[in-house]
């Protein structure tokens, strides 16, 4: 791939020493003196502050890893390769020993994580996205690519360029061969990002995590209001209440007024991981819909979308359980291989750090915050204005355009065309349809494909359509990628999340 412009347009107490026996006999005294906390849950032991030494020169913890070990005991397991099956805490006279359960990965080879998702891999509601998050839970130096308001079709446009990455405007190249590959999306575009991953790492693991939500969920009501859960929730004055205290009232409605998402989607979710080989890790369907909110429910925040801290815990346990059974079914690999990007790709997308690495009019358009956050970023115009977009390629290449889009009735985006001026190609001219089918009141981020581009830079103007709405138009990334993906692809969003 090639190099990006270089401009930028911004922005728990007790004393104790622990001792950790591995099953082959391998000892390792640690001997430490730290503050800690520990609590017992459903044969879960968190340690969440502490201080380790290590009696052995070739394991040194340096401070970040210390502070990982202490919040995240997989951390234990992984960067030590200790053996887990028994990790026992001893201190003068309290013994707690933990027997690791069936839902716990046993291997003890180091594995290399790589995840693509929505806000709930990228983390949305956690007070620490690094340790808390379900990739990061399996692995702390797990590759996290979530990307909020987002669906497959991104990341299957640019797959290099999000593997790849940049660091103060520096490409990394990226060959780490990744042992499993989680994704998070829905179907629509899944297919493409499945192919082209598979491409890349051919002995991979591929995850598809199926998280359907509670905000899928329908209520009829007892005046014969057909509602999603959570505006049910809203219309009885629960909203932010204790999931017990919903469901407890949900309980004096007839079981048949909680209808489901259909369960086709897993079995379209099936046939296309069968395609690579792949996985479905899914959140669990009961023929009792009061137990299948019982069971979800308490893993999702007061918004029912996205994943709580003890959700992200639960998400990882059923990773860990299917990579532990596929470890133990497959061959051991000689070597494990790694692929292409095939034509590769150039991305740029600024939604989440305001990095924009492209060219526009500065007279009418501006890099701005969508909110006092400083989380979410756009390229906004107000009036007609212009990108520019540079193809680093040796050839003609397809460019897609992301933008903000709302739904579900309506939008506050104008209606815009985008049209690529040249003068040897034959020029095009598409209009970014700026709304998307949802039932609650969205930002999202939707991306079209606009038309051929040639090697060098190239000019793409806005035309506002409409002129009175009140937000501007909104560009959050470009992706400049193979002639390959020349095909009409519809645009149906998948999961989307609220700005």
């Amino acid at each position: 791939m090639s190099n990006h412009l270089s401009s930028s347009c911004y922005p728990r107490a007790t004393l104790f020493h622990s001792l950790v026996r591995t099953k082959r006999s391998l000892k390792i005294i640690v001997s430490a003196f730290f503050v800690v906390t520990v609590a017992i849950c459903k044969n879960n032991v968190f340690v969440t502050r502490g201080m380790v030494s290590i009696n052995d020169p070739k394991i040194v913890l340096d401070s970040k890893q210390t502070r990982r070990l202490s919040e995240n005991p997989t951390y234990l397991r992984r960067s030590l390769q200790l053996d887990p099956r028994t990790i026992e805490f001893k201190e003068p006279t309290i013994s707690v020993q933990r027997q690791v359960t069936d839902l716990d990965l046993i291997s003890k080879q180091p594995m290399e994580f790589l995840a693509f998702g929505t806000s709930n891999t990228w983390g949305q509601g956690l007070s620490d996205r690094s340790t808390q998050s379900y990739p990061n839970i399996l692995s702390p130096d797990a590759k996290n690519l979530g990307i909020r308001a987002s669906d497959a079709r991104y990341p299957a446009l640019c797959l290099q360029s999000m593997v790849e990455g940049y660091s103060n405007k520096t490409e990394i190249k990226d060959d780490i061969i990744y042992d499993v590959v989680l994704i998070e999306y829905d179907v629509t575009d899944l297919d493409l990002l499945l192919q082209r991953v598979r491409i890349r790492y051919p002995d991979a693991i591929i995850i598809s995590v199926f998280l359907w939500v509670p905000l899928w969920i329908y209520v009829n009501d007892l005046d014969g209001e057909r509602l999603h859960l959570k505006d049910w929730v809203v219309k009885h004055n629960l909203y932010g209440t204790p999931f017990d205290s919903i469901l407890a009232e949900l309980k004096k409605l007839p079981e048949e007024n909680i209808l489901y998402p259909n369960r086709e989607l897993y079995q379209t979710r099936q046939s296309l991981m069968d395609t690579v080989g792949g996985h479905i890790m899914h959140l669990p369907f009961t023929t009792d819909s009061f137990s299948t909110l019982e069971l979800v429910g308490k893993w999702f925040g007061p918004d029912m979308l996205h994943l709580s801290e003890e959700g992200h815990q639960e998400v990882a346990r059923g990773i860990e359980k299917l990579v532990d059974s596929e470890l133990k079914s497959r061959p051991p690999l000689d070597e494990k291989r790694l692929g292409t990007f095939g034509d590769g790709d150039e991305c740029n997308n600024w939604f989440l750090d305001g990095d924009c690495r492209i060219q526009y009019n500065v007279s009418t358009g501006n890099l701005l915050p969508l909110d006092d956050t400083r989380q979410k970023f756009s390229v906004e115009f107000e009036q007609d204005g212009s990108l520019f977009i540079e193809n680093k390629f040796n050839t003609t290449m397809i460019l897609f355009l992301g933008h903000l889009a709302m739904g579900p009735s309506s939008t506050e985006y104008p209606l815009a065309m985008a049209h690529i001026v040249s003068k040897t190609i034959s020029e095009s001219k598409v209009i970014l349809d700026q709304q998307v089918t949802h039932p609650y009141p969205v930002h999202v981020s939707k991306n079209t494909k606009i038309g051929l581009i040639e090697p060098g830079i190239t000019e793409v103007r806005f035309y506002l359509i409409e002129k009175s709405k009140r937000l501007p138009l909104r560009i959050v990334s470009t992706s400049v990628v193979s002639k390959d993906f020349d095909s009409d692809m519809d645009i149906k969003m998948g999961m989307l999340d609220h700005v």
